[in-house]
């Protein structure tokens, strides 16, 4: 609960002699005629102020005068601190105990739905919706997927506000009708679950994370979310102030014994990321301690497995198969991952466009993943850079914008579904399982590195911003071969 000072507005002070508010002898003693202790000598504002705060100020007879429209959804906080006055002196003196006690009182305006309940720990709020649309619900045969949820303890104005709205606007999507999935849950406010929902909805999330990689985020989040907890909870319903960095040393141990060392890297990276993120926005209710247990997590070194690559005769011969299958599609989509770089993933979805390839000159390959536009040559003078490659593209049927386009319809492929179409292609013209998409561009990398391009020519064509383009050299005996040629005339010079 939020002490906002201590003393002000308190309540009348028990001080002895002034109990009564007329004398034994009936005569009236004003307010400002009582002798007080200081430091209250102005008691008669604090008074006035109290029974103003508390709703509106008293008539003689003592009923209370109605508060004014529109605040009358207040609740008042009572802080568990009493301010005690200050005994003798000139002024207060620190550490020393003096007679009269206050209590400070704070009115808060409630948001919709939302309740106060005065408890050990101080004022608990929660966000109640009303039975009236539960009722509503099951007499219209719709999913009601909301409960009451606990917002919080001694939440101030702006914190309280802001954990209602989220509840109040999903509530009222669902009465609009655009929310009726049962399933979708609405997390308690300042819980793990609530961090990630927050973080997904986020336009940093949006802005920081590309539409291809954000199902990966909410599958680890929803991993992280159901693992079970001692008590028989969920962590996802964790305080997020209650996670140590015990605890999430004991998520990541559990997810590498149960998923992997890879499925592990990225509990913690996605998690630092959102609690590192979020962190401004709600700095109330993370830990003043350690505010991102996820930082001191230490990752398993492990040995990372070199990519699969194929090389340019495995590649047609896949294409010259699926076009013999009546897929030309699929052979497309080898050969522009094989020479031009690109993707799978935007291969797939459509990224390349007919009025992006112009026969014999160019063809501009767009990279999501970077933001770059790569427009690749495909001649010079008479010279046919990719001569094979746009024969293949000629078998293509133009039946929309996009090059490969679903068998007869007018979307991409299902990423899935065209899987499953490399695969059985490349099964039955017997080449390794190893055979993919990303193979295709893997090996078309390699073969720039074997070719001999320097590390800015390479990037130039594959558009890596960063060192990320030497990942995939591939130790080929060919480019082993060439390495030793080179040094084994480098130290033949210097005997000369």
């Amino acid at each position: 609960m939020p002490n906002l000072g201590q003393g002000a507005l308190g309540q009348k002070s028990k001080q002895s002699g002034g109990t009564s508010s007329r004398r034994k002898n009936g005569t009236s003693k004003s307010h400002t005629a009582r002798k007080l202790a200081r430091p209250y000598g102005g008691r008669p504002c604090c008074w006035l102020l109290r029974r103003a705060q508390c709703g509106g100020v008293s008539r003689a007879s003592g009923r209370r005068v109605p508060a004014p429209k529109g605040t009358r959804r207040k609740a008042t906080a009572v802080a568990k601190s009493r301010s005690r006055q200050l005994d003798g002196g000139d002024g207060p003196r620190e550490g020393v105990l003096g007679r009269g006690r206050g209590v400070v009182k704070v009115s808060l305006t409630l948001p919709k739905y939302v309740i106060a309940k005065t408890g050990k720990r101080g004022v608990s709020f929660y966000w109640n919706p009303p039975v009236y649309w539960k009722k509503q619900a099951a007499t219209q045969n719709r999913p009601y997927p909301f409960d009451a949820q606990k917002l919080g303890v001694g939440l101030g104005q702006a914190a309280l506000d802001a954990a209602a709205e989220a509840h109040n606007t999903r509530f009222a999507e669902w009465r609009l009708g655009a929310v009726s999935n049962s399933a979708h849950k609405y997390a308690a406010h300042g819980s793990v679950e609530w961090l990630f929902e927050s973080y997904l909805a986020s336009t940093t999330f949006q802005r920081r994370v590309s539409q291809r990689s954000r199902p990966d985020y909410v599958g680890v989040f929803k991993s992280i979310t159901e693992f079970p907890t001692k008590s028989g909870g969920r962590f996802g319903q964790l305080p997020v102030a209650s996670i140590t960095p015990a605890a999430a040393e004991k998520i990541y141990a559990s997810v590498i014994d149960r998923s992997g060392y890879r499925t592990g890297e990225k509990v913690v990276m996605y998690s630092k990321t959102a609690w590192r993120l979020m962190q401004p926005h709600f700095p109330h209710i993370f830990r003043q301690d350690v505010p991102n247990p996820w930082v001191g997590v230490q990752l398993v070194k492990r040995v990372i497995k070199a990519k699969q690559a194929v090389d340019r005769e495995t590649v047609y011969t896949f294409a010259w198969a699926a076009v013999a299958s009546g897929k030309p599609e699929a052979a497309a989509a080898a050969v522009i991952c094989f020479e031009w770089l690109q993707r799978p993933e935007n291969v797939v979805s459509g990224y390349l466009r007919w009025t992006d390839y112009k026969p014999g000159i160019s063809i501009r390959i767009e990279h999501h993943k970077t933001g770059e536009m790569v427009e690749h040559p495909l001649s010079d003078r008479d010279v046919l850079f990719y001569p094979e490659a746009e024969e293949i593209l000629a078998l293509v049927p133009k039946r929309a914008t996009p090059v490969v386009m679903g068998d007869g319809k007018t979307e991409p492929y299902k990423p899935t579904r065209f899987a499953q179409i490399i695969r059985k292609i490349a099964d039955d013209a017997g080449l390794p399982k190893s055979f993919s998409l990303d193979a295709c561009r893997h090996g078309g990398m390699t073969e720039l590195e074997e070719a001999g391009l320097t590390d800015g020519q390479g990037r130039a064509l594959s558009a890596h911003r960063s060192r990320a383009y030497e990942r995939y050299a591939k130790r080929s005996q060919k480019r082993m071969l060439g390495a030793t040629h080179a040094r084994h005339r480098h130290r033949a010079s210097g005997q000369t």
